[in-house]
């Protein structure tokens, strides 16, 4: 849906680190991961959220679903893939 996009969605992922509410920002985004599990603007919210509740594992679990099955445009995808490389590094 046009609605979920990745503008939307890194801005309402934002705002859930911002207002220290990163646990219901994780709960809201799979509860529409499960409604579309290949759209990129809500693997990449998960990623960042996932990424600042601590959770590593999830986080790159999510970048890289991200990278290989989801709906990512090429640009998307790049910066995607840079992201995993820096956080398998960390």
């Amino acid at each position: 849906p046009a609605v979920i996009s990745s503008a939307n969605t890194s801005m309402l992922a934002l705002s859930y680190i911002a207002d220290g509410r990163v646990t219901a920002g994780i709960n809201y985004f799979q509860a529409l991961e499960q409604r579309h599990p290949e759209n990129s603007g809500v693997l990449s919210a998960l990623a960042s959220l996932y990424k600042h509740a601590g959770d590593m594992g999830q986080a790159l679990q999510a970048l890289t679903r991200l990278v290989y099955g989801s709906d990512a445009g090429p640009l998307q995808r790049e910066y995607a893939q840079s992201l995993l490389r820096r956080w398998v590094q960390q």
